[in-house]
């Protein structure tokens, strides 16, 4: 500003040269430190956005999902919301089968299809990882996040094409509801998995998160789930072998393995009860 006010007072009152030339070069100093100043704004903004979104698809990734949810649980007040939490069935098949890269490309396309059904501002859409995606959806009672699951599941009917090949992928999807089971992302998340899991088990496409479907409470399931880690490690986990009979010649045609937990204080656990954790 000095610069500038002796180069508008020099027109009218002649400065020595060296001033001009000071004031100009002061000038040139502070557009340079200007544009610095944006560029490095700009790299910061960059850097951020890179920061809160899934490289693969686009999407907001699992941080910017925990970061949006949880700022509008703060402002939620009366209002309901709806967690969908979706997995991709059969999508480890398309990794095997056709390589990590028709994986990648089906991502994607899953995510474009995923995303044209989401229109109101402040629903988001999340790649959380894998074959999974999360939906928040504000104002929305159960009935209304159980209409949208459908309307997600409905999305994914339609074949893709992969490499000229034709894939058909569905998807299950578990509910978890603002503030009937839960009040923050954590516990949502958690209990959406939950009915995530049940659709799976009851191929019934989704479910609504229900306390008969958690078998286990939050501190029941973290001591079972740290014995099943020393329990695998320790490879005490054993196998029962139930014979297949041919039942026109009664004769043994083979043997069916079977997994079971035999836990030093509950028994022989078969597998529903730890292959979900």
């Amino acid at each position: 500003l000095a610069g500038l006010a002796l180069l508008v007072y020099d027109h009218t009152h002649p400065l020595r040269p060296v001033v001009i030339g000071i004031a100009a070069a002061t000038i040139v100093v502070a557009l340079a430190g200007l544009v610095a100043s944006f560029r490095k704004a700009n790299t910061l903004a960059h850097n951020h956005e890179l920061a809160f979104t899934d490289e693969l698809t686009d999407l907001a990734n699992r941080r910017a999902f925990y970061e949006h949810v949880d700022s509008q649980l703060l402002r939620a007040d009366h209002r309901n919301g709806g967690l969908l939490l979706l997995d991709l069935d059969r999508f480890k098949e398309v990794n095997d089968s056709l390589g990590h890269h028709a994986g990648d490309d089906l991502l994607r396309q899953v995510a474009r299809r995923l995303g044209d059904g989401l229109h109101r501002e402040h629903d988001l859409l999340a790649r959380l990882g894998g074959g999974e995606f999360a939906i928040f959806l504000v104002d929305v009672d159960e009935a209304g996040a159980t209409t949208y699951a459908d309307r997600v599941r409905a999305a994914l009917l339609a074949p893709f094409t992969i490499d000229g090949v034709t894939v058909r992928v569905a998807a299950s999807v578990g509910v978890a509801m603002f503030p009937a089971h839960g009040t923050d992302v954590s516990t949502l998340l958690r209990r959406a998995d939950i009915a995530m899991y049940h659709a799976k088990d009851q191929q019934a496409g989704h479910s609504v998160y229900s306390a008969d479907d958690d078998t286990l409470g939050d501190q029941d399931r973290l001591r079972t789930l740290e014995e099943l880690r020393q329990t695998v490690y320790a490879r005490e986990l054993i196998i029962h072998y139930q014979p297949k009979v041919d039942s026109q010649t009664s004769s043994v045609s083979g043997v069916e393995a079977l997994v079971r937990w035999e836990h030093p204080e509950r028994g022989l656990l078969p597998p529903g009860v730890f292959l979900p954790l």
